[in-house]
C-alpha cells in the first residue's frame, strides 16, 4: 500500500517501517529522504498542518490593500467634515443676511419715521415765522433761525438718504 506523510516541512526527514508477524516478530527498515524547499505557485493557497494561509501574493494583497485604505478613509472623513462645515457655514451665514435684511429695514423705518416727525415739527415752525415776518418785520435772530431751520432740514435729509443707502448697497439689498 501507499503511504503519504502530510504537513512535513522541508529538510532531511527518515522513514522507518517495522513488519511484525503473528508471533510478535518483527523487520525493521530505515530510509532518509530531503524534502526540497519550494516556492509557492502564484496565485495558489498552499496549506499546512494547521490549515493557515501562507500564501506571499495574497498577504502582499492584503497588505496594499490596507495600506490603501489607511489613507482614503481619513481622506473621506475629512472630506465629509469639511462638506458638513461648508453646509452650516452656508447656512447660518443665510440666517445672518435674513436678520441684518431685517434690522436695515427697521432701522430705515424707524429713521424715516423719526425724521417725518422732526420735519412736520420744523416746517410748523418756518410756517410760524413765514407767516409772523408777513406782519411784522422779523428780528435778525428770528431770519437766522428761519434760515438754519431750513437748511438743517435739507441737509439731514440728503445724509439720511445716502446714508441708508450706502448700508443697504453694503448688504447686497
Amino acid at each position: 500500500p501507499l503511504y503519504r506523510a502530510k504537513g512535513l516541512q522541508a529538510g532531511e526527514h527518515t522513514l522507518t517501517v517495522k513488519a511484525f508477524d503473528r508471533a510478535g516478530n518483527y523487520d525493521e527498515t530505515a530510509f532518509s529522504f530531503t524534502l526540497p524547499v519550494t516556492e509557492p505557485i502564484p496565485g495558489t493557497i498552499e496549506t499546512n498542518k494547521d490549515s493557515s494561509i501562507s500564501n506571499n501574493n495574497i498577504l502582499s494583497q492584503g497588505t496594499m490593500l490596507i495600506t490603501i485604505l489607511s489613507v482614503m478613509i481619513p481622506c473621506l472623513a475629512l472630506l465629509i467634515l469639511v462638506s458638513l462645515l461648508l453646509f452650516f457655514s452656508w447656512r447660518s451665514f443665510g440666517g445672518f443676511k435674513k436678520k441684518l435684511d431685517k434690522e436695515i429695514y427697521e432701522a430705515r423705518s424707524m429713521v424715516h419715521k423719526s425724521f417725518t416727525l422732526l420735519k412736520a415739527d420744523l416746517e410748523i415752525d418756518i410756517a410760524t415765522l413765514q407767516k409772523a415776518s408777513s406782519k411784522r418785520k422779523l428780528t435778525r435772530e428770528e431770519l437766522k433761525i428761519l434760515k438754519r431751520l431750513q437748511q438743517n432740514i435739507e441737509i439731514t435729509e440728503k445724509l439720511i438718504t445716502k446714508e441708508v443707502l450706502d448700508i443697504e448697497n453694503k448688504a447686497g439689498l
